[in-house]
């Protein structure tokens, strides 16, 4: 009956989350349809569990009953024989009821203890597995950033998925392999673009640097530390990531962008969605920075939702940023602004955070200090920008090269 009724609940939140696809591919009635065998199933499922439920109390019943007619029977036997008094018999009823009256609870008790480990099955099946990201149970202190130490460094990193039921420490499936001694080094303030063929290992180098997965082999290095060997929290404080799924929280604006940086102040939320270029489509809301978003932001465009995202991370001041596609629904001025402002970030010690840029855009391919191109998860060339020299770039910005393999 639990498992039907998940099934049921699951299959109409995803229904009423994908309610915009459900509408554009005219498929109300078949989820009416699933949904209504899923609450069929869980009324079988429910009326089955509530008749052994009569079931038992009725045997409970008739039992209790039966014995104390019984032993009723065989004291008042004794009595009209004169070997027990009328006391007897009254004194038999008590102490069979005292005996009887907690027993009626026990099927009860058993029934809701049953219940109850039914409900923590999946909890405890969850809480046994062991998790893939584990943090060092004695982590160092995290650097800070040094202009004479690489940002982030990635030496012979290879990375594939592994079977989950063999867990990480067992041989991985040699077909699910991703990243192959993947090395590169990002310096403070450098503008480092990721380019590639779908599918070639990009977005993974980013969680990976995030440390979201653990690599197979080799080292991940975020200011000369290994990402393992340091706290997460510390780690994910100095990065802020924008990926292509951006998210967002049904809730204001500032709820949104106070989601990063609880203590931002207002000044801070103003330059924060000047740089994002989000500045003119606030001011022009009637509730401003109070504006509820939707359900998934369905209340702003798709470039809205991408510059509140890039807003959210500009007021994080993060050491790294990591852009996965992030500006892929802007426009190319408004692209070439964002990027202009990720170059006015400033640190103490370091000229100004460092971006690695998963993209296609050219003007953020143009921006970059180096291009890195990643074909079937290795890199295969990695190319150092100049205004001097840039016919290498310009290659790679052409439709035959390898970032103008768009997707079709």
């Amino acid at each position: 009956m639990n498992s039907a009724d998940d099934l049921q609940s699951a299959k109409a939140t995803e229904a009423l989350l994908n309610i915009e696809q459900v509408k554009l591919l005219d498929t109300r009635e078949r989820e009416q349809t699933e949904f209504g065998m899923a609450q069929l199933r869980y009324q079988q499922a429910a009326q089955s569990s509530d008749v052994a439920a009569s079931f038992l109390s009725g045997g409970q019943q008739l039992i209790t009953t039966t014995g104390l007619g019984l032993s009723l029977w065989c004291v008042a036997r004794r009595a009209l024989a004169g070997t027990a008094s009328v006391g007897d018999v009254f004194m038999v009823q008590s102490l069979v009821a005292q005996l009887w009256n907690p027993l009626q609870f026990l099927g009860y008790y058993a029934r809701e203890a049953r219940q109850a480990l039914v409900d923590l099955s999946d909890a405890r099946a969850l809480l046994a597995r062991e998790a893939f990201v584990r943090e060092s149970r004695t982590p160092e202190a995290l650097p800070d950033a040094s202009v004479t130490t690489p940002l982030l460094e990635f030496h012979g990193v290879s990375f594939r998925h592994c079977d989950a039921a063999r867990g990480v420490d067992d041989a991985c499936i040699e077909e699910l392999a991703v990243l192959h001694e993947v090395s590169f080094a990002i310096a403070p303030g450098e503008f480092v673009a990721l380019v590639g063929p779908s599918g070639s290992g990009k977005s993974t180098v980013g969680r990976l640097a995030a440390r979201l997965m653990d690599v197979s082999s080799g080292t991940v290095r975020f200011n000369g530390a290994d990402v393992r060997q340091v706290r997460l929290a510390d780690l994910r404080s100095r990065i802020a990531v924008v990926s292509q799924d951006i998210v967002v929280f049904n809730e204001s604006i500032r709820h949104n962008l106070l989601y990063a940086r609880p203590d931002a102040r207002e000044d801070d939320l103003a330059a924060a969605l000047v740089d994002a270029g989000l500045s003119e489509a606030v001011g022009s809301m009637p509730e401003g920075l109070e504006t509820l978003v939707g359900e998934r932001g369905l209340r702003l465009s798709g470039g809205e939702r991408q510059r509140l995202a890039l807003a959210r991370a500009l007021l994080r001041r993060p050491e790294l940023f990591i852009l996965d596609e992030a500006t892929s629904a802007l426009d190319p001025e408004s692209e070439r602004l964002i990027v202009e402002a990720l170059a006015k970030r400033t640190l103490p010690g370091c000229p100004c955070p460092a971006v690695l840029a998963i993209t296609h855009q050219e003007a953020m391919l143009r921006e970059a200090d180096q291009v890195i191109v990643l074909r079937d998860g290795c890199i295969a060339e990695i190319v150092e920008s100049s205004c001097e020299t840039g016919s290498t770039l310009a290659a790679l910005l052409s439709p035959s090269g390898v970032a103008g393999q768009q997707d079709t």
